[in-house]
């Protein structure tokens, strides 16, 4: 249950600086570590598989990047890189690497703190899962690694676990093993959680049993192994709330529970905003007390789509596309994050998300090095105007130039970072753009439609 909490949990904790504006801490890593690593619950709720999902999908645009801003209180903008998370994908559309990466303020540069490998079998499913973490001034040191098998439905059914050992002989060691069982519906049931101990071998950890209501998850109830009693004990609960007449979830409710009188006490709430379409576009959430009556913390994520790209023509992460709910039925632009001031009674925004895409046929399989020179343009397809952004703080301005396909320059100008550039002028169609910073010259297609 806990790993699957953190799934649903993903960027409600605030980072902590420890170089330059920012790095990342223990904390974050296990949040995010943990719902990669796990995005095979959302899965089982969802009852398909990423392989499904993607063979009916056209993908046309792919998300490359989110980067996390902090306010510039001179130029009243959020501006300030923060942290960034980049997908990378193979010629077969799956992710292939994700990299988590911090701002250093001082080298004025992103600095990769954390990465994912990820390798498929001859089938399309992900095999192996392994995971680095990078210090200041270190190389990439292994951490995780994960092996998953299948099904005959294809659904995840064995999830075996290593860590790196640095005690012994640098190996990978065995550390877990997650069993994963569905019902007679091919919904998700049970997840057990064995552990691997030297002497004893593999033990029983833990058990998240999975209950439905006429097809909908109901709640999930997590319970520990007993092992003087061989029995399961409830630990934890997460309940979904859904609306009575339309049917759509509007709140998840997580739950303690206590040692004394059994009883469930209350330590988390989830709840769901939707537009007059009935589509999300908020969540609220409440952090309760030890005894679960007072509130002592409230977080509001808002998002912004783009409602002319639906979901299925996004290529997106497994996170993304099987997380329940899904943020994701149209294409997310931004989000902003905010943090309940209890002493006025206010919310307060203190970071802001941006959504950086590409067409799907442009590759984004960059090194490090490659990926400090790039020059993004954005959206493509545009309409009345296009964002210039790029990481090498060497380049202080760059220049755009658009050519009708003709070869005539039809739009020519200096852009400083995070520009936005009117397109008012041009009539709808396709263009050929340069992007020169200093030695990096990009060049590509875009189409503006109105």
């Amino acid at each position: 249950m806990a790993k699957y909490f953190l799934f649903l949990a993903l960027n409600t904790f605030i980072l902590v600086p420890i170089f330059g504006q920012t790095n990342i801490n223990s904390r974050k890593t296990e949040d995010l570590i943990l719902m990669h690593r796990h995005s095979a619950q959302a899965r089982g709720l969802n009852r398909y598989s990423g392989q499904q999902l993607k063979s009916a999908n056209q993908e046309v645009d792919k998300l490359d990047s989110i980067v996390a801003f902090n306010f510039n209180e001179e130029e009243q903008q959020w501006n300030i890189p923060f942290r960034k998370e980049s997908h990378y994908y193979n010629k077969d559309s799956q992710l292939s690497l994700y990299l988590y990466s911090g701002w250093n303020d001082e080298n004025q540069n992103w600095e990769g703190l954390m990465k994912e490998e990820y390798q498929y079998n001859s089938q399309g499913n992900l095999e192996w899962l392994t995971i680095y973490t990078k210090g200041v001034n270190t190389d990439w040191a292994p951490m995780y690694k994960d092996f998953f098998t299948y099904n005959e439905l294809n659904q995840e059914e064995e999830i075996t676990s290593y860590y790196w050992s640095y005690a012994t002989e640098n190996d990978w060691k065995f550390s877990e093993r997650t069993a994963l069982q569905y019902n007679a519906n091919d919904q998700l049931e049970y997840k057990t959680v064995y552990w691997k101990l030297p002497q004893e071998g593999w033990i029983k950890h833990d058990q998240s049993q999975y209950f439905y209501d006429n097809g909908a998850a109901d709640s999930i109830v997590t319970s520990t192994w007993d092992e003087i009693n061989a029995n399961w004990i409830e630990t934890e609960k997460l309940s979904y709330v859904y609306h009575p007449t339309e049917g759509f979830l509007v709140a998840e409710y997580a739950y303690d529970k206590d040692e004394v009188d059994n009883s469930w006490i209350k330590k988390e709430a989830f709840v769901y905003v939707r537009n007059k379409d009935k589509q999300l576009v908020e969540r609220n959430q409440a952090i309760y007390d030890e005894q679960g009556d007072k509130l002592t913390k409230q977080y509001k994520h808002t998002y912004v789509h783009d409602f002319s790209v639906e979901m299925n023509t996004l290529l997106l992460p497994d996170w993304y596309t099987f997380s329940y709910p899904n943020f994701f039925h149209h294409q997310v632009d931004t989000k902003s994050e905010e943090v309940y001031d209890f002493s006025d009674s206010r919310w307060r925004q203190y970071r802001e998300l941006k959504y950086f895409y590409s067409p799907k046929d442009v590759s984004t399989n960059l090194t490090l090095e490659e990926e400090e020179n790039f020059i993004k343009i954005y959206p493509n397809p545009a309409n009345d105007y296009v964002i210039i952004d790029w990481n090498n703080a060497a380049y202080h301005q760059v220049q755009l130039q658009i050519y009708d396909l003709s070869a005539h320059k039809v739009l020519e100008q200096q852009c400083t970072r995070n520009s936005k550039v009117e397109l008012a002028g041009l009539k709808p169609g396709i263009y050929i753009y340069q992007l020169i910073g200093g030695a990096t010259t990009e060049t590509g297609k875009i189409i503006i439609e109105r």
